[in-house]
């Protein structure tokens, strides 16, 4: 009975979230879109991938982004750097929220529907917030796999 309900609970969590990415407008129509393809400075190294992205309807929503990396670039450092880069990559976003993945196959199996949400976010080392109407802006992140998403956390300042 007990796994009944927890089936049931997963079917409609599963349902609520294909509700909401239906909801939202895929701003590219490649499921593969890469930063690459836009312009870097000189000195930028790359070292992250945006598997997808969703531009929300209305000035309330947020623009929900799939971000993949190596797991080593999940430091302070790298996490300052890639929050600045989707901050200008983002500029005409008012509200952005992009979940961070250190594992390519789950990004791509979430994307095509063949990975279920309680997954996705099992896999989920980290997320960047933005709002620019209340002027908030972090990054948090796990350094580590199996570790809580939010165990870092930056207020992110950057140089515009």
């Amino acid at each position: 009975m007990g796994l009944f309900i927890t089936d049931l609970f997963s079917l409609g969590l599963s349902t609520f979230c294909l509700a909401i990415a239906l909801h939202l407008e895929p701003l590219n129509k490649k499921s593969n879109f890469a930063v690459e393809n836009t312009r870097q400075s000189e000195g930028e190294r790359q070292f992250y991938s945006i598997k997808r992205v969703f531009q929300a309807k209305g000035k309330q929503g947020f623009t929900i982004v799939i971000v993949t990396m190596d797991p080593a670039h999940f430091n302070r450092a790298d996490m300052k750097t890639l929050a600045c880069r989707l901050n200008k990559t983002f500029a005409q976003s008012s509200r952005v929220k992009a979940g961070l993945l250190a594992d390519e196959n789950v990004a791509r199996l979430f994307l095509s529907g063949n990975l279920e949400m309680p997954e996705f976010g099992k896999a989920q080392r980290g997320l960047y917030y933005l709002d620019r109407a209340t002027r908030k802006e972090y990054i948090q992140f796990s350094t580590k796999r199996d570790k809580p998403n939010n165990e870092v956390r930056i207020k992110v300042k950057c140089d515009t």
